[in-house]
């Protein structure tokens, strides 16, 4: 092991090993990642980093849309390359040695948390995409994450020569505050990544054409949008195949749903945050938004219906959620929101209520 390499696991700058093979100066600058599109390589299925077994898919890349507990935790990634930790690393290359696509991690940015930590999540993801460059010689999608339009000042750091970038659908985007910050997100990605060409998108939706009208300015502008299948999104669009005397919802069983959506009972297995359904020609949505503001019920859930537009027609757009009520925990919301008469119980198991997607 040369000094320098000694110097800077004493000092724990492991990391720079990797940052040195990108740096621009000046070092305020975020260490670059540089990619080509070329269509071959675009992945037709997003796997997720927890589908161990479907790795080895043809035309498809690993994602890390997931809890970042789940791929960042004490021996994740990241504090593997920090600290150096050869056994973790060396399992990583196993894991990962046959994989030729990667949508580069997605540490969560979070609105509520210190600008620096949102910047450094940033940083974190772009030596893991390194990390997967040079140690897995993969191609690498890098990830567009933002915590409010603050964050646009940072979030392109180190991947403006880019042509390929992938963003993700998937989250709780119940208001439309939040739906205008994707929007402007994206709009905001195209004018100042001039070398873009395409866009990889990570959604669950059966409805394509709504994913292409959210990225609509994009489009505009000459880039393509890529909508790979993944496991959820396949059984999102199980319905789109089912007969017209058959049962359209996918839900079997009350415990199958109250195990996806309750986060009283186990806070650490994974949950979804959203759920949007149709019934009695009607779109809901169920929202999960965590909060300690109230030491009592610290999780909260909040529930939507699509407004009206001047023609008194309700239309499918994300963007027109409004909020009809909000209650403190999953039973609350079962037994007190109304829908057409019935309560959310009864509703959400009905033959003909059709979900529409999960996030």
């Amino acid at each position: 092991m040369s000094d320098n390499k000694n110097y800077e696991k004493k000092l724990i700058l492991n990391y720079t090993s990797l940052t040195r093979l990108a740096r621009k100066e000046p070092l305020e600058n975020f260490p670059i990642i540089v990619n080509k599109y070329y269509p071959e390589l675009i992945p037709q299925y997003l796997v997720l980093y927890s589908e161990k077994d479907f790795y080895d898919m043809d035309n498809s890349a690993v994602c890390f849309y997931l809890y970042d507990e789940k791929f960042n935790g004490q021996h994740g990634l990241w504090n593997s390359i920090y600290y150096d930790n050869q056994e973790d690393l060396n399992a990583f290359y196993e894991r990962f040695k046959n994989v030729k696509i990667f949508i580069e991690p997605d540490i969560s940015q979070v609105d509520s948390i210190e600008i620096i930590q949102n910047k450094y999540r940033v940083f974190m993801n772009r030596v893991m995409g390194l990390w997967f460059i040079h140690q897995i010689h993969a191609w690498v999608i890098p990830n567009i994450t933002f915590a409010d339009r603050y964050s646009f000042k940072y979030m392109l750091l180190g991947i403006e020569e880019c042509e390929v970038v992938a963003f993700s659908l998937k989250g709780s985007m119940e208001h439309s505050e939040d739906m205008g910050i994707y929007l402007d997100a994206i709009d905001y990605t195209v004018v100042h990544m001039e070398k873009l060409k395409a866009i990889i998108v990570f959604s669950t939706s059966k409805y394509d054409e709504k994913v292409l009208q959210i990225f609509k300015k994009a489009v505009d502008k000459g880039i393509l949008i890529y909508i790979p299948n993944n496991t959820q999104k396949k059984l999102n669009c199980r319905g789109k195949k089912r007969g017209i005397n058959m049962r359209i919802n996918e839900y079997e069983t009350f415990e199958q749903f109250y195990e996806e959506y309750n986060y009283d009972r186990d806070v650490f297995q994974e949950h979804y945050i959203g759920l949007e359904f149709k019934y009695a020609n009607n779109y809901y949505r169920l929202g999960h938004d965590y909060s300690n503001d109230d030491s009592n019920h610290p999780y909260k859930y909040w529930v939507y219906e699509l407004e009206e537009n001047s023609d008194g027609q309700k239309i499918y757009l994300k963007s027109d959620w409004i909020n009809v009520g909000q209650f403190k925990n999953l039973d609350d919301a079962l037994d007190n929101w109304i829908i057409e008469g019935k309560p959310f119980r009864e509703v959400i198991m009905l033959d003909d209520t059709q979900i529409l997607g999960k996030d």
